[in-house]
């Protein structure tokens, strides 16, 4: 025989059961992934120029942290907008951060012989070479970097 409390406890339990695997959810879909990666801002200033070791027409030299020089093409190759999160690698040396490639950044063409510098907020950080590429990701070596510049350049990534 029911009692008038036991509809109640069904529906508390109910209730509680629906707010436990909402809260699993949201945690598996917004909190999970963070622990991983961090989201790059669409305001970060993060280019990807052509570049080459020869002088060429038009393109300006760059010092790269590591003390190598690059002849840098003006134009913009890849921008923020092909890129979604990224990834400290925690290795010895070099550093390596991982920028994930965003659905615009997976559809388009890579050219497999094209290196490029990588420039965050007008400062050269990286030099891109074509085993560097997945058709998922970007895996940038900072060589010559302190973990203390590393860190400020993954922080530019989110502001």
């Amino acid at each position: 025989m029911e009692t008038e409390s036991e509809p109640g406890k069904t529906w508390t339990l109910v209730f509680g059961l629906t707010l436990l695997l909402v809260t699993f959810g949201l945690a598996y879909a917004y909190v999970l992934p963070r622990l991983g990666c961090e989201l790059i801002s669409r305001t970060a200033s993060l280019e990807f120029h052509p570049s080459a070791t020869a002088p060429t027409d038009g393109w300006s030299p760059m010092t790269l942290p590591n003390g190598s020089v690059r002849h840098v093409s003006p134009e913009t190759a890849w921008g923020v907008d092909e890129f979604s999160a990224f990834q400290h690698v925690f290795s010895d040396s070099p550093r390596q951060v991982v920028l994930l490639l965003s659905d615009a950044g997976r559809q388009r063409e890579q050219n497999s012989d094209a290196t490029f510098v990588v420039i965050l907020h007008d400062q050269p950080i990286a030099e891109v070479r074509s085993e560097d590429w997945t058709a998922t990701q970007v895996t940038l070596r900072l060589e010559g970097m302190s973990a203390a510049d590393a860190n400020e350049a993954m922080a530019r990534l989110t502001e």
